[in-house]
C-alpha cells in the first residue's frame, strides 16, 4: 500500500499540519517503519497485508482490513519517531542549523520531548495493536517469531493496569519486566510450568475466554502481588479453588506434581507410636 500524506496525518493527526514539505521529508523514513512491520509479520503475511486496499476514513471492515490498518499505523509513527528529531534540521556549508520560521516560536525542551514520549507512547500502543491483531492469522502463528511475543501472561503494555496504571503503555511494561519474570516463576511452581505454557497458548491463539479467560486473571492478579512482595497466599487459595472447581478446563494442572505437591498430607501421629513428628 503506497503510504500518502492523507495516510501519515490520519494515523497522527495531532502532531503535524499537513504540508507536502513536510510530509516528504517523513515520507523518507516510512520504509524504516514499512521493514519493521516485514520483520514482525514475515515477508508473505506483510505482503499480503500490504495489499488491503482500504479507506482510512472508513472504520475497517474484516479482519485482512483491520490487520492492515494496525500495519500502517505503527509504520507512519515509527516513521514519525524516527523522523523528528530532524524536521528542523537542516545542512548548511557551515554545518548543520536550525530552521527559522518567523511566524513561528521554536519549542522548548521540555515540550519536544514530551512530543517524543507521547509519540513513543504511541508507537508501543500500535505495536501492541499489531501484534493483537496479528494472532487471527494461522499462518504468522506458526512461524518461529511469532511465539516469542508470547512468553508471559503480561504481553501488552494494557496488562499493566494489573499494577494499578491508570493508561500504561508497553514502556510501563518493558520497566516491569524482571518483577514479572520473576513473580512467574513462582506461579509455574504454584500451578504447573505445563499449564503456564497453556494459559500462554490461549493468549497467543486468542482463546482468552470463558474458564481459562477467567484463570488468566487470576494468574496476574497472583503474579502482581508476588511482584509487589504482598501476601499472594489469598490470590493463590482463589486460583487454586477455581482451577480445581474446573478440571476439565485445567489437564495440565490436575495431572501435575505441583497439584500433588498442592495437597500433600504429612505423616499423621497415632495414639500408640513410639515416636511422635512435630511440623
Amino acid at each position: 500500500m503506497e503510504i500518502t500524506t492523507e495516510i501519515i496525518y490520519h494515523y497522527c493527526p495531532a502532531m503535524f499540519n499537513p504540508s507536502k514539505e513536510l510530509a516528504g521529508k517523513i515520507s523518507s523514513f516510512i520504509e524504516l517503519g514499512r521493514e519493521k512491520c516485514r520483520n514482525i509479520a514475515g515477508d508473505e503475511l506483510f505482503e499480503k497485508l500490504d495489499g488491503v486496499e482500504f479507506d482510512v476514513k472508513k472504520v475497517p471492515g474484516d479482519a485482512d482490513s483491520r490487520t492492515a490498518d494496525a500495519m500502517m499505523r505503527l509504520a507512519c509513527i515509527t516513521a514519525i519517531c524516527a523522523a523528528l528529531p530532524s524536521l528542523d534540521l537542516v545542512y548548511t556549508p557551515t554545518g548543520f542549523g536550525v530552521v527559522s520560521n518567523q511566524n513561528l516560536a521554536p519549542a522548548s525542551a521540555d515540550r519536544v520531548n514530551r512530543l517524543r514520549s507521547d509519540l513513543l507512547n504511541q508507537g508501543w500502543d500500535a505495536f501492541d495493536e499489531f501484534l493483537s491483531r496479528l494472532r487471527n492469522f494461522e499462518e504468522w502463528r506458526d512461524t518461529p517469531l511469532a511465539g516469542t511475543y508470547f512468553q508471559s501472561l503480561f504481553w501488552r503494555g494494557r496488562n499493566m493496569m494489573f499494577f494499578g496504571i491508570a493508561q500504561p503503555h508497553r514502556s510501563d511494561l518493558n520497566n516491569a519486566v524482571p518483577d514479572i519474570h520473576r513473580a512467574e516463576l513462582v506461579l509455574k511452581n504454584i500451578i504447573s510450568p505445563e499449564q503456564f505454557a497453556a494459559l500462554c497458548r490461549a493468549i497467543f491463539e486468542n482463546r482468552e475466554s470463558g474458564n481459562l479467560g477467567k484463570a488468566i486473571v487470576l494468574c496476574r492478579t497472583l503474579v502482581v502481588r508476588v511482584a509487589k512482595n504482598e501476601n499472594f497466599h489469598p490470590a493463590k487459595a482463589a486460583l487454586l479453588r477455581f482451577m480445581e472447581s474446573n478440571p476439565d478446563s485445567f489437564p495440565e494442572y490436575m495431572g501435575s506434581t505441583e497439584y500433588e505437591a498442592n495437597h500433600y498430607k504429612g505423616y499423621e501421629n497415632k495414639r500408640n507410636d513410639p515416636s511422635f513428628f512435630f511440623r
